[in-house]
């Protein structure tokens, strides 16, 4: 039993601390210039990473909940129902996964589109003052 407390203040202090942190990030993130779709998604990512550390504390709490229950079809309805809670939240942390790689790998292919098209104007002007020199044009 005494473990069952433990495991729970642990995962209580975990959640806090996570939710501290998402906080502290959404609080910095806010003061920086961003693109719309940049504030979007770091919205959404905050939203989903607050929604599961408030789960974890919430799985936190039924453990110690779940001591005292002693019905066993409560019981196991009331486990049932943590354990959907543990895999929503394993769904939730999922999707910032896939999120955050769809998010970066379009935002890297965007900037090597950029690079791309800066480096062909850089060439291109190049090739121009190269010719433009060449006919003894210093212009």
């Amino acid at each position: 039993m005494f473990s069952s407390f433990l495991f729970a203040g642990f995962l209580l202090g975990l959640a806090g601390l996570m939710m501290a942190l998402h906080v502290r990030k959404w609080r910095w993130l806010r003061t920086l210039t961003l693109a719309d779709k940049e504030r979007d998604f770091f919205f959404r990512q905050f939203r989903r990473r607050m929604q599961s550390s408030a789960m974890i504390g919430a799985v936190g709490i039924a453990i110690v909940v779940g001591i005292w229950i002693v019905d066993p079809w409560l019981l196991a309805i009331y486990w049932g129902l943590v354990f959907l809670a543990v895999l929503w939240t394993l769904l939730l942390a999922l999707a910032d996964i896939v999120s955050n790689r769809t998010f970066f790998e379009r935002m890297q292919d965007e900037q090597l589109a950029e690079g791309l098209a800066l480096k062909k104007e850089l060439k291109d002007e190049l090739e121009r003052l190269d010719r433009h020199h060449r006919n003894g044009d210093d212009k």
